[in-house]
């Protein structure tokens, strides 16, 4: 089985960290994927910044979760700008009620009810696992091309050999 990244955006607000251990949660529950959150990957005397960059890069989705404190968060926006500028379309997980800003105007957003978080929760999940099995069939149709031409080329070189 593959590995599908999800790297998770967030401000470091009480509430915003109890929001994302919560979609963490919901997602290491979904076979295959794994969530980077920057916290949990202490290395000191690392850049931060560049840290998260990687983890960005080699993410196959970002979620940022959209609350008062991170529209408010440089660090954040950063991430998230950084995100879509290469490749990787942030994906947000938004409080109903905050207004959606910046480059992520227009965007489509999973709303949730800070309260009862759990419904736009598990809608993202479900959402990053049909992408999961979206990029898993992408996998598996490549690797069954690669199989598919090394056999023609390996009959193709017996039949040369047996010709010979």
């Amino acid at each position: 089985m593959f590995e599908f990244k999800v790297f998770i955006g967030h401000s470091n607000s009480p509430e915003d960290l109890q929001f994302m251990r919560k979609l963490e949660a919901a997602l290491k529950r979904i076979d295959g994927i794994t969530v980077y959150i920057a916290e949990d990957d202490r290395q000191p005397g690392i850049d931060l910044t560049e840290k998260i960059k990687a983890n960005i890069l080699s993410s196959n989705a970002v979620v940022g979760i959209w609350t008062g404190p991170a529209k408010n968060s440089p660090m954040f926006n950063h991430e998230m700008q950084f995100a879509a500028d290469n490749g990787r379309p942030p994906k947000l997980l938004a409080v109903k009620g905050v207004p959606i800003e910046g480059f992520l105007v227009g965007k489509q957003v999973i709303f949730f009810d800070p309260k009862e978080p759990v419904e736009g929760i598990m809608d993202m999940a479900f959402h990053l696992q049909i992408k999961k099995n979206e990029h898993g069939e992408t996998i598996t149709t490549a690797t069954l091309i690669s199989v598919i031409i090394g056999i023609i080329l390996i009959i193709a070189l017996f039949y040369y050999l047996s010709k010979k």
